[in-house]
């Protein structure tokens, strides 16, 4: 499966915060470890058919492939809550990623339109590692996601790694925050399956928080 141009323009904004926060595993040369973890990466992906129409979320797809490689390249293998805090770090150090995040606005009705959209065009997924959910708006203060698959979990799954799947469920949280969003509940590593009903608007402090 190609990277494509939104991919492979993300991995070069990240390179440097990923050489930073690779300590955090116990990386001692993270120029080395990264070009190994690069490797991983490229076999990982080659190996992959390419995404369909209904096939939806590629770059969540390329993020879980990096983490895998991460961890197959680990030596000793980190436990969940450093490699959840690596996660946190690597994606939020940069500025850049943070002031996008925060300038995103989940509560406009064009953006629940795109989710609505989004949902719909995943119910002709034939990719084996994509996402499938649909979006109802119940009212002008909710709508309910009902995911039925998820290519996170399906792909780390197939590598025998699902148990590290939370330390990518944990980022939409950490999004959250930056984005004066607020998600209900914590996920769980489960069979990639999850039924939310988000508010659209909740009063937060100061802010005015929502979840798409």
């Amino acid at each position: 499966m190609k990277e494509g141009i939104v991919i492979s323009i993300s991995w070069r904004l990240l390179k440097g915060s990923m050489l930073a926060t690779l300590p955090i595993l116990g990386v001692e040369d993270p120029r080395a470890f990264y070009k190994k973890a690069r490797a991983i990466y490229h076999r990982e992906m080659a190996a992959m058919p390419e995404y369909g129409e209904g096939d939806v979320l590629k770059l969540n797809l390329a993020q879980a492939v990096m983490l895998g490689a991460i961890y197959e390249a680990c030596d000793p293998k980190p436990d969940i809550d450093t490699l959840t805090r690596f996660y946190h770090e690597f994606l939020t150090r940069p500025a850049i990623v943070r002031k996008l995040m925060a300038r995103r606005d989940m509560l406009v009705p064009s953006e629940v339109q795109r989710q609505v959209d989004l949902g719909k065009r995943s119910q002709r997924a034939t990719h084996p590692f994509t996402w499938q959910f649909s979006v109802n708006v119940e009212d002008e203060d909710h709508f309910t996601a009902t995911f039925t698959r998820c290519g996170i979990y399906d792909y780390l799954k197939s590598r025998g790694m699902a148990h590290i799947v939370p330390a990518m469920c944990a980022i939409d949280y950490d999004m959250g925050e930056i984005s004066n969003h607020l998600v209900p509940a914590r996920p769980h590593a489960g069979d990639g399956r999850r039924r939310l009903r988000l508010p659209l608007r909740a009063q937060v402090g100061s802010h005015a928080r929502g979840v798409g």
